[in-house]
C-alpha cells in the first residue's frame, strides 16, 4: 500500500506570489507530469508519502532519481508494480 497526501483542495484558497516565470514553470512541470507520468495524482511535491514494507521494498528498490522529482517517479512506480 502507498498513500500520498495532497493539497489540492487548498489549491484555490492559495495565496502564494509567485513570479510569472516560475508560475510558467510550475504549470509546464504539472502539465508534462499529467501527460506522461500520472493524471490519478495532482500533487506529486506534497512532503507526506506513506508506504507499507511490501510496498517500500519494490518502489524503492526500482526508484532511479535520487534528487529532484523521485517522488513523481515514486507515483509512477506505485501505479506500475500496483
Amino acid at each position: 500500500l502507498a498513500s500520498f497526501g495532497s493539497r489540492a483542495h487548498l489549491e484555490r484558497k492559495s495565496v502564494a506570489q509567485r513570479s510569472a516565470v516560475r508560475t510558467f514553470l510550475m504549470r509546464a512541470f504539472h502539465f508534462f507530469v499529467k501527460t506522461l507520468c500520472s493524471s490519478a495524482i495532482k500533487d506529486t511535491q506534497c512532503g507526506f508519502k506513506l508506504f507499507t514494507r511490501s510496498a517500500a521494498i519494490p518502489l524503492f528498490a526500482n526508484l532511479r532519481l535520487r534528487r529532484w522529482a523521485f517522488d513523481t517517479e515514486l507515483v509512477v512506480l506505485s501505479e506500475r508494480l500496483g
